[in-house]
């Protein structure tokens, strides 16, 4: 059997993948069990129907003109809380862990690789299609393991020396050419090319040995971090660093902020150290007795070095950080690339469903309350998000989230705090929530409805009550608690 192909031409814009080290593990979890579950499948399948897979050749394609036109990639990774997650995938000792997230957490800190990949052309082609399939793998594997430097000197932990000597290069470069310039149209022009060049060389000189500071010791700063293998501490971190760098008016604007920031990070980092020496027994005691407290000196001991030296580099960070966004150059980067809308919710199941933001907006709040928590709401995470509901005790004036997951109910407190100095409407907020309480969904028995709230009745015998003012409110919070009961049957 054969198919034929006249002219086959691909071509792919440059492409910016970003990819953080949770979702690179996740990725793989989902791949392996995948693969492996759909190979057993189709083996039954083929036992059962009596099919030989060897007693068919494989399909053959004949391709007059295959092109694969060049593309560029710039790849950027980030490493989170909680390592890299290789124990989940392969076996690890015990007392490898901590060091192997730590080199994860170092090396995973890549700012937009270039890689290129050159066109591939054929002609005239007579193979199977895993054959001409693995042709082109191979020869992009190649390209690829070829250009693995690029990678390496992209590294935050490097400092980003490709960056830094791009943008060296960008000051030197209008320094000369800017006076040349000027030179050709008159004497004044020639004086105001040379103030423009030194500007530019000045600007750029700033950026980018700045910028390098900042990337360094932040990913220093998230290396280290993972040395105290103490999870709520690192989900408290990971909460507390992306709520203020997610978004371009969280970050520090100039050196003033840059230096608040670079305070307040050292001083906590000494504060908790000096403080988990104390408290980490103390809880390792109630929750674990005698080995407990034994592990809580442990911890604390390790926090006692750790937190402080990391509190030490995200100081340096936030203050390299702020003379970085002071620099004329700063406002002339673009922005590669930012998210548009919040991620989208799925169904009870899992299945796609139209985009909601206000779905998103509260599946974003409750992760941040989450993470806030620390290790009182960890069971939290075994659940995703499903619907929620806007409720309070007075009309018209939410000041409750009720909040569904595949798991449990969670009902918010609201917080609302000042979205900056900068907005131009004192109406503008920007919401924060605490967890009030929480349930798993298999210890809700029957919700009922009275007068202002809804009343949730446990199956050992307890009572938790969501505020509803007014009835519109009331019948949607009883619509989605039932949907969500349902959905556990």
């Amino acid at each position: 059997r054969m198919k034929f192909f006249d002219t086959i031409s691909v071509r792919l814009q440059t492409l910016q993948l970003m990819l953080d080290t949770s979702l690179a593990k996740t990725l793989a979890l989902f791949a392996v069990s995948t693969v492996s579950d759909l190979s057993r499948l189709f083996a039954a399948l083929l036992d059962g129907i009596g099919h030989d897979a060897r007693a068919e050749p494989p399909e053959k394609a004949y391709v007059r003109w295959l092109n694969l036109q060049p593309t560029r990639v710039y790849f950027s990774c980030r490493a989170v809380a909680g390592g890299l997650g290789l124990e989940s995938l392969v076996e690890l000792p015990a007392n490898a862990v901590g060091v192997v997230n730590t080199l994860g957490a170092l090396l995973a800190n890549v700012d937009r690789a270039p890689i290129l990949f050159k066109a591939i052309v054929l002609d005239n082609v007579f193979a199977h299609y895993t054959t001409l399939a693995g042709t082109i793998a191979t020869s992009y594997q190649e390209q690829l393991l070829k250009q693995v430097y690029s990678i390496f000197l992209s590294c935050e932990v490097l400092g980003n020396p490709r960056g830094l000597f791009s943008r060296m290069a960008t000051g030197v470069t209008e320094a000369f050419y800017e006076p040349i310039a000027g030179l050709q149209r008159g004497p004044e022009e020639f004086a105001q090319g040379v103030l423009r060049g030194g500007k530019s060389l000045a600007s750029n000189m700033v950026f980018g040995v700045s910028d390098s500071v900042s990337r360094m010791s932040g990913a220093l700063g998230k290396g280290l971090a993972e040395l105290s293998m103490d999870q709520e501490y690192l989900a408290k971190r990971a909460s507390s660093r992306s709520s203020h760098s997610g978004g371009e008016g969280s970050q520090s604007r100039n050196v003033g902020e840059g230096l608040r920031s670079s305070v307040g990070e050292v001083g906590s980092g000494f504060l908790k150290g000096i403080s988990g020496v104390v408290s980490k027994p103390m809880k390792g005691a109630q929750k674990d007795g005698v080995g407990g407290f034994f592990k809580g000196v442990a911890q604390g001991a390790v926090g006692l070095i750790v937190q402080p030296i990391v509190g030490v580099a995200d100081g340096i960070s936030q203050a390299s950080e702020g003379i970085r966004n002071t620099t004329e150059a700063a406002h002339a980067t673009p922005i590669m690339a930012r998210r548009m809308r919040p991620p989208r919710t799925l169904g009870f199941h899992g299945e796609l469903q139209p985009y909601s933001r206000a779905d998103a907006e509260a599946q974003a709040i409750l992760g941040s309350s989450i993470g806030s928590a620390g290790r009182a709401a960890i069971t939290l995470r075994e659940g995703r998000f499903f619907r929620h509901c806007q409720c309070g005790a007075r009309p018209k004036q939410p000041d409750r989230l009720l909040v569904l997951t595949t798991t449990h109910v969670v009902l918010l407190a609201l917080v609302l705090v000042p979205a900056g100095a900068s907005s131009s409407s004192s109406d503008t907020v920007a919401r924060k929530a605490t967890i009030e309480w929480f349930e798993p969904l298999a210890n809700v028995g029957v919700p009922e409805e009275f007068s202002e709230e809804i009343g949730l009745h446990l199956r050992n015998g307890g009572l938790r009550f969501v505020p509803c003012a007014d009835s519109h409110t009331r019948r949607l919070a009883r619509q989605i608690l039932n949907e969500a009961l349902r959905g556990i049957v």
